[in-house]
This record gives structure tokens, sequence and C-alpha cells, in this order.
């Protein structure tokens, strides 16, 4: 048995001893056709009766952006028919947006496709990166000035949209994958656009990495080694954030300044950028975290703001939130019709209006004088509005509810301030 399959197999058996939780139905090969996973195919293959894995499947992405697409194809399909291996492909369309390479929208519409594979399937994805391909990222990532998340490199094991991806080969090296494959008679397709040092990845395979080589043979193994080192400290690190984002978390997915402001700087960045990746964002840069971090010690009178994209980071109440700011309201009267629910695009509610004939919707009247019912004084909308606890930066979107030039109710976002101006019979009804 060849040192890449031996190496591969005590790796699968590992990753999968590692990952109990996942009781997978099947595995997926990631295939491109090229030589690296096509080793892998192959290998899998070999090992699949001894390890007692599961159903084997083959998935091709077919990006069409190279004149050899539908051969590429071809071939994958003829090889897996050779393997015996059940074989599924799927045709993607590449169109970067905005201030996205071409190289990055692809890679993002690959793995689409695969999560939906391995999702239907219920099956974890094995992906052919190796020990090279480990020290590529590492260069990159120190070009872009990472720090020990991004320096820890590829995973061996970790989940994305619920599916178990594993990369068995990482200890294995580009020389050792080359000599399986011409060992095994293995073919395999190669891609032109490898060859374009336009692409950072290119440039360091075919300009940087060979040099390195040859005066350190053993450069990526040790650079792995480095790898594996920074994503044991991260994984430590992460146990600890999350203990302690729990504690700074309130019900609504806020975070509580108070206590935030116990932690030192360092800690209060770390903190800031997990909070801000599990919601969903983008992380910031590094001078932008620290205006977030400034936002913790601003005055009790400000309204500090950092822009996030869509998404704004603002502090009220004590809390640090993640705001998606909403739509002008209109600066003209909607006109609301009886038992039809409506629904605005400036404040998010859904309500219907029963025993009126029809009202008005205004929005922006910070000094209109009311008494909601319950009450027995009558003061102006933005005073009422800072009492129930409306964000100063919302309180303009708030609509107000009337019938002919008498003000009826306050609709806000989860209730309703019916007033003592208004007619008897009206009822307001959130959904």
């Amino acid at each position: 048995m060849s040192s890449a399959l031996l190496t591969l197999k005590a790796s699968l058996t590992r990753l999968l001893r590692q990952s109990p939780e996942h009781s997978s139905d099947a595995l997926v090969i990631a295939y491109s056709g090229g030589v690296d996973s096509t080793v892998l195919l192959h290998c899998v293959k070999q090992i699949a009766q001894d390890l007692d894995l599961p159903p084997l499947f083959a998935f091709h992405v077919n990006h069409g952006l190279n004149k050899n697409a539908m051969l590429w194809q071809s071939h994958c399909a003829t090889f897996c028919q050779t393997l015996n291996v059940p074989f599924a492909s799927a045709t993607v369309e590449v169109k970067p947006r905005p201030r996205q390479s071409l190289e990055a929208e692809a890679r993002d519409q690959r793995y689409a496709a695969l999560m939906a594979f391995c999702q239907e399937k219920n099956a974890a994805l094995l992906l052919g990166q190796h020990e090279d391909d480990q020290l590529e990222t590492l260069l990159l990532q120190l070009k872009r000035g990472a720090g020990p998340k991004g320096l820890s490199g590829m995973a061996e094991s970790h989940w994305r949209d619920n599916v178990l991806l594993l990369r068995p080969m990482l200890n294995i090296s580009q020389s050792e994958i080359h000599k399986y494959a011409t060992d095994n008679n293995l073919n395999w397709v190669e891609d032109d656009s490898n060859k374009d040092t336009r692409f950072d990845r290119n440039f360091l395979r075919q300009q940087i990495l060979p040099v390195l080589q040859q005066r350190w043979p053993q450069f990526a193994t040790t650079a792995s080694r480095s790898a594996r080192l920074c994503q044991e400290q991260s994984f430590l690190l992460q146990e600890v954030i999350t203990e302690r984002l729990a504690t700074l978390r309130t019900t609504t997915g806020a975070l509580d300044v108070t206590r935030l402001n116990q932690f030192s700087y360092h800690w209060q960045k770390q903190l800031l950028r997990t909070w801000l990746e599990e919601s969903g964002l983008k992380l910031p840069s590094s001078a932008v975290l620290d205006q977030i971090v400034n936002m913790l010690t601003a005055n009790q009178d400000r309204q500090p703001l950092v822009q996030l994209d869509q998404y704004q980071i603002r502090r009220f109440q004590g809390n640090l939130k993640i705001v998606t700011p909403l739509l002008p309201a209109p600066e003209t009267e909607v006109i609301v019709n009886e038992n039809t629910p409506l629904s605005l695009s400036w404040w998010p509610v859904t309500f219907e209006l029963t025993g009126s004939g029809g009202c008005t919707l205004i929005a922006g009247l910070p000094s209109i004088i009311i008494r909601p019912e319950g009450s027995d004084v009558s003061k102006p909308l933005k005073t009422w509005l800072k009492s129930w606890h409306v964000p100063p930066w919302e309180r303009k979107n708030v609509p107000i509810l009337f019938k002919e030039s008498q003000p009826v109710a306050v609709i806000l976002k989860d209730t309703v301030k019916m007033l003592y101006s208004s007619p008897k019979g009206i009822v307001v009804k959130l959904y």
C-alpha cells in the first residue's frame, strides 16, 4: 500500500472517529477531474470496504468558464463508471458581483452546489486539498495580515450549512499525490487557467513555492504544523469566547455594554469580532473594530453609529445592537382601508383596521400632542416615544393613525397605543 494511501486511510479513520455526532448516510467526493480529486476518489474507493464507509458519490461542478468544461465533465463521468462510483453533476452560472473576483464567485457557486447535494443525501463532503494547498493558504493569509484564526489555515474537519466537510489529504504532499496517480496509471484533466499567474494562488504555485521548497524541502510540512498549532490555540480561545459571550448577550441578541466594559481592550475586540461573525456579518477591519470598541465608552447622551455594509452598530439603553436601517417613511399620508391587512415597507408591522370606515396614516410628527388611553396627561409624541423605549433613530418612522383630523392610535412594533381622541368602535389589530 502506497504512503499516500496509508496516510489518507489513517486521516479519514481519525476524522470520522472525531465526528461521532455526524451520522452520515453517504460520503460525497468533490470531484473536479484534476489530479488531487482524482487521487482522493481512487484512494477512498480502495479503502471503503476496509473502513466500512457509507455509500460513495462523486459530484462534479461545471462552471462553464472553460471551452473544455463539457469534456471535463464527460471525463469525470467515465472515470466514475470505471470505479463503479455513482456520479452526479451540476452546472452553475458564474456572474461576479461588484468588487468580487471571478475566482471568488466561482468558489461560492461551487460550494453552494456541493452543499445542496450533500444536504439532499445527508452526506459528509470530502475535499482534495493537500499539504501544499495549506502552505498557499498560510502565505495568502500572511499577505492579508491575518491573526491566529486566519493562520490556522484550512481545518481538517468543520461544519458548513449543516454539512460536515473533511480534508483527509492535508498531510499528503503534492509530489506524493502525483506519484500515486502515476503509479496507478490514473488519468486526469489539466485546467489551463491554473497557469494564469494573475491569480494569487497560481502566482504562489508557479513562482514562489518552487523556490521555497528547493531551499527548504520540508517547508510545507513545517508550515502545516504551524497551522495546526494555531488551530489548537484558536479552538481554545473560541471556547472561552463562547462562555463569555453567553454572559453578555441579552434576550434580543444585543450585548450588555456595562458587562462588556469590564473586559480589557483586547478581550473586547475578540468578543465583538465573534459576536459580529455569529450574527452573520462580514468581519470588519481592525480600524472599524476600534470604532465599535470606542462606542462602549461614548457619553450617554450620544448616539454612536458604525456602518457595516447594510447594517448599523448602535448603542441604546446600555446595549450594543445590530440594526437594519428602516426605509424612509413617506412624506404624504397613506390611505388605510377597513378590513384589509396592511404591511408597511418603512415600519415592520402588518395591521388591520376595523370599525372606522377608513383612516389615514402619517409618520414624522414628533411634536404632535397626544394622550394615550390610561394616561392623565398630554405630551408631545417624541416624549411618549422616549418613555416607550423607541430608539431615537426609529422615531421619525413611527406611524400615527388619523380619522379625519383626529389622531386615533400610535402603531409601535409590538403594540398599538390607542388615544383618548380616538372615535369609539375603532380597533387596530397587529399581526
